[in-house]
């Protein structure tokens, strides 16, 4: 494997266990703040966020937003210290690569291995009348999910590769 698949492989793996750890710590404090990623049966059964637990769900989502800006910036930094003057189309696919991983890790681990296999109890709406899978959704529904990933993933990518190549 040659140093930029290498590259995309490290950045990727730590992209996904720090944005992992965001959303295992969230859903631990309280799996509702998930809500608005549930399917539409989930949403429209489950009671209205609390003051409380929207303003958690900024935080989160600050949180967030702040992992993938600084997992980011420092992979921005490695692929310049590898590459001095990397093309744009090097940028961006180094960029695109190591969203899709997590993209891909948040499919396979997050939502198919651990919501609808192990199913932690941390991790459970309880809304009455609904099935596990009708709460947390199937297979299907988390492919979608990661179909329309895709196009978000693509414009992160043109993003980070923009902020990226301005700083060269």
């Amino acid at each position: 494997m040659n140093a930029f698949w290498t590259s995309v492989l490290v950045d990727g793996t730590v992209l996904s266990v720090a944005l992992g750890a965001v959303i295992f710590g969230s859903l631990a404090y309280n799996p509702r703040l998930w809500i608005n990623d549930a399917p539409e049966p989930a949403r429209k059964l489950a009671a209205p966020l609390s003051p409380a637990e929207r303003r958690d769900r900024w935080i989160v989502a600050g949180i967030f937003l702040l992992t993938i800006g600084a997992v980011t910036a420092w992979s921005a930094a490695r692929l310049i210290a590898r590459d001095a003057a990397p093309s744009f189309g090097t940028v961006f696919t180094h960029f695109l690569a190591v969203f899709f991983l997590f993209n891909l890790f948040d499919l396979v681990v997050i939502d198919w291995l651990v919501l609808l296999v192990m199913r932690p109890a941390f991790a459970r709406l309880s809304l009455p009348g609904l099935s596990h899978e009708e709460t947390v959704g199937g297979y299907g529904y988390h492919f979608v999910g990661f179909l329309k990933g895709l196009g978000f993933i693509t414009v992160m990518a043109l993003v980070a590769a923009g902020a990226t190549y301005a700083l060269l």
